[in-house]
């Protein structure tokens, strides 16, 4: 209505043409000019913001009242900083699964500080209640699953069972793992690894393996091909005492094996005297000449024959346990680890050599007193590692970082005299 042609003149009056230009005659002072083209749209709207005193008297009536349902939507404003992530809940529950399993954090990481403010917003989104309780039954549902997944996976497969045991900070681990093909592929698989609170002897590595690997995974003692294992002595008689077991469970097998072997030969005899017609038809028996051996000989073939018809027959006994002539065949093989035979060889080589590098870690263990710090600081040094019986390469390691640091180790010795005691 505002766009007819009456207010369109109304809006000609007060426009001077110049040219390609549309001045605004309003005021005097006004500069609202518009180039190569008049719109009168936006100068209705000029006139009304800029000069909103003078409707009245040029005859134009004010903008009319917007209401609520005209006015467009407004934008949702997002805070400053903030960011939109796609996630699941499937993988917000896995990340916290992993931080426990794969990066070893203690069950009372959801109550630190840090993570409530990183992650317990994910948690909450997805109305995830987490702390040290819920996080123990979540690992123990999980574990289920995982060993539900790995009984189907080694279900009927030749497995490479390898063990070992770890002592760390007065904690005593006993721990097992598996190895088999799988579509061609090699995969392995952690079974278990047990904290042992009594002395790790052959029996109770044995019961171990029975209780916390066979039994909970459905392991058949046949299915074990090898097991690996290093050259203490607890760990090669655990592995003869399964042998010992398998050994045994087999010979039974092979026993049963027999007698039913023999129960099937009673059985065929049975079977032999029943094809046989010993109730012969009275016309038979008159034709029967005591005499005639050619005669019983045609008519009544001996037992061996009938025995040997039975043998070929379709009805045999099934035989679903097939044993070896040797029953050592299916006994697992017991596997030294080549690298602790290795390292082994390694100290034996070492052993001449005993008392220098017994003279060394002292030197390297009197280094670490604070006394010595500042000095390390000062050349920005680091300290050398201790060799240890028990870790591999660690005298290696040990006269390796001496050896680098040569200069600065002298230099510590010319300072502090007592270093060469």
């Amino acid at each position: 209505m505002e766009k007819s042609s009456g207010l369109k003149d109304k809006i000609g009056k007060v426009v001077a043409v110049h040219g390609e230009q549309y001045k605004c005659m309003v005021a005097a002072n006004c500069n609202y000019v518009q180039v190569a083209k008049l719109n009168h749209g936006n100068f209705l709207r000029h006139i009304r913001t800029q000069h909103a005193q003078k409707l009245e008297a040029l005859g134009i009536p004010p903008a009319p009242a917007k209401s609520a349902e005209d006015s467009p939507p407004t934008k949702k404003q997002k805070r400053p900083g903030t960011v939109m992530v796609e996630t699941t809940r499937e993988r917000v529950l896995l990340g916290t699964l992993q931080m426990g399993t794969v990066n070893a954090l203690p069950f009372s990481f959801p109550e630190w500080i840090g993570f409530e403010t990183l992650v317990k917003p994910q948690w909450e989104a997805f109305k995830i209640k987490m702390n040290r309780k819920i996080l123990t039954q979540l690992y123990s549902k999980a574990a289920d699953l995982a060993r539900r997944r790995i009984s189907a996976e080694v279900k009927g497969k030749m497995l490479n069972l390898k063990i070992d045991s770890a002592s760390r900070r007065n904690h005593h681990s006993f721990g097992v793992m598996v190895q088999f093909f799988n579509e061609g592929n090699v995969v392995f698989r952690c079974l278990v690894i047990k904290e042992m609170t009594s002395s790790q002897t052959a029996a109770k590595l044995q019961e171990t393996i029975e209780n916390e690997v066979l039994k909970v995974y459905g392991i058949q003692r046949e299915q074990i091909f090898t097991v690996t294992h290093d050259n203490g002595s607890n760990m090669v008689a655990s592995v003869a005492k399964l042998r010992d077991t398998l050994s045994s469970e087999l010979a039974e097998k092979s026993y049963v094996r027999e007698e039913m072997t023999a129960v099937e030969a009673v059985y065929q005899e049975m079977e032999v005297f029943r094809r046989m017609d010993l109730n012969a038809t009275d016309e038979a028996m008159e034709d029967y000449d005591d005499n005639d051996e050619e005669n019983v000989d045609q008519e009544n073939p001996s037992l061996d024959d009938e025995f040997a018809a039975a043998d070929t027959g379709e009805e045999e006994l099934d035989d679903t346990i097939e044993m070896p002539d040797d029953l050592d065949e299916l006994l697992p093989e017991s596997t030294r680890c080549a690298a602790h035979t290795c390292q082994l060889a390694v100290w034996d080589a070492l052993k001449k050599h005993e008392r220098r590098i017994n003279a060394i870690k002292k030197l390297v263990l009197h280094s670490r007193q604070t006394r010595y710090k500042e000095t390390f600081l000062e050349h920005k040094a680091h300290l050398a590692p201790p060799s240890n019986v028990t870790r591999w390469n660690a005298v290696y390691l040990m006269l390796k970082a001496l050896r680098e640091q040569k200069p600065f180790y002298l230099m510590l010795e010319n300072k502090f005299p007592e270093m060469g005691k």
